[in-house]
């Protein structure tokens, strides 16, 4: 899949609620960390009622994939997914909130 394509497949699973659609996105070690029901995915402390890949970025190595999301009340963000290749094929490595600070870096707190 393309980072796009990663990009829109992890924005359905958010909008949709069905955070279970994001494990076949993830690195496996990324997957073996994000194992809590209650993981922040995305920035903001609500679901978003709209998300969509809007560019791309990073590295020849770990490209990113560009979110925008739209909250209720009319917030926004810009994530970032990080992704990584395995065997020629590309994952969510991490996301990179808007407002800064990683998806890792939560996971890895007390």
């Amino acid at each position: 899949m393309s980072p796009a394509a990663i990009g829109a497949a992890f924005c359905a699973a958010l909008v949709s609620g069905d955070p279970s659609a994001i494990t076949p996105l993830l690195t496996p070690d990324l997957a073996e960390r994000a194992t809590a029901p209650d993981i922040g995915w995305h920035s903001g402390d609500v679901a978003p009622l709209a998300c969509m890949p809007v560019g791309a970025t990073g590295s020849a190595e770990h490209p990113e994939s560009v979110l925008f999301l739209t909250f209720p009340g009319g917030g926004t963000a810009s994530d970032r997914l990080v992704l990584s290749f395995i065997d020629g094929k590309l994952f969510i490595d991490d996301v990179a909130y808007a407002g800064g600070g990683t998806l890792r870096e939560t996971l890895a707190a007390p």
